[in-house]
C-alpha cells in the first residue's frame, strides 16, 4: 500500500509594509494645511504665528495631528488599519463566545484567555477537542484543515497539570510540529504558520508531561 505524497503545512508568514503610503499620506496633508505660501521666509509674521503656522503651536499640532491620523486610517496605512481590524475581530470572538457552551467551563473559559494572547481575534474552528490523562500518557484527534486559511491549536489543562504538551502529524504519520515548552498551555501554529495548501486531514496529540487531569485543545483559523 502506498503512501500519500506530502502536504505542505507549514507556509512562511507574509510582512505588509504601508511605511510608503502613510508617509505620502502625511505628505499631503501637511501640504494641504501648510501651502507652499505660507513657508515663504518673507511674509511678515509674528513667533507665535510662525509657530501655528508650521504646527509647532498647539493648534497647528493638534491640527495635524488629527487629520493624519483620519488619513492613515481611513486609507489603509499600516499598523492604523491592522489595529483597528484586530480589534473588530477580537470583539466578535468574545461576542461569540459569550453564546457558545462549549466555552463555559473552566476549560473553556481558559480557552477564551489564550486566545485573546495567542491567537487575537481568531475564529473558533468546531468543538473542543476534550479529555483526562494520567501523567506519561497521550491521546490523539483526526482534525480536517481546509485549504485557504491558517491555523492554530491552543491547549489548556487542569489546575494539576504542570506540562501539557502538543504534537502535530500531517497525513502520512510524520510529525510537523510540537510544543516545546513546559507549561499547562501548549501553542502550535504562532511560531511557524500552518497554513495548508490543500485540505488535508491531521492528527494532533496531546501528551501529559507532567501532571494529570482533563485538557481540552482549541483549533482556531485566522478571519475571513
Amino acid at each position: 500500500m502506498g503512501s500519500n505524497p506530502p502536504q505542505t503545512l507549514i507556509a512562511p508568514g507574509q510582512s505588509h509594509n504601508g511605511q510608503q503610503r502613510c508617509l505620502g499620506v502625511r505628505a499631503v496633508l501637511y501640504n494641504v494645511i501648510m501651502p507652499p505660501s505660507h513657508h515663504d521666509a518673507t511674509t511678515p509674521t509674528s513667533g507665535a504665528d510662525r509657530r501655528r503656522r508650521h504646527g509647532r503651536g498647539p493648534s497647528g499640532r493638534l491640527t495635524i495631528g488629527l487629520l493624519c491620523l483620519s488619513g492613515a486610517v481611513g486609507m489603509g496605512c499600516g499598523p492604523d488599519k491592522q489595529a483597528q481590524k484586530q480589534a473588530q475581530n477580537l470583539a466578535t470572538f468574545l461576542e461569540a463566545a459569550k453564546h457558545d457552551p462549549d466555552l463555559a467551563d473552566p476549560l473553556g473559559q481558559a480557552i477564551i484567555e489564550l486566545a485573546q494572547v495567542e491567537a487575537v481575534g481568531w475564529v473558533k474552528e468546531g468543538p473542543l477537542l476534550r479529555g483526562a490523562l494520567e501523567d506519561r500518557a497521550r491521546q490523539g484527534f483526526l482534525v480536517v484543515l481546509k485549504y485557504g486559511h491558517c491555523y492554530r491549536f491552543l491547549g489548556v489543562a487542569g489546575a494539576e497539570v504542570r506540562d501539557l504538551d502538543l504534537l502535530l502529524f500531517d497525513a502520512n504519520g510524520m510529525e510537523v510540529q510540537r510544543d516545546v515548552t513546559q507549561s499547562a498551555t501548549p501553542v502550535l501554529g504562532a511560531s511557524a504558520s500552518i497554513c495548508p495548501a490543500d485540505p488535508i486531514a491531521v492528527r494532533i496529540e496531546a501528551r501529559m508531561r507532567n501532571g494529570s487531569g482533563p485538557f481540552a485543545i482549541a483549533l482556531l483559523r485566522d478571519p475571513d
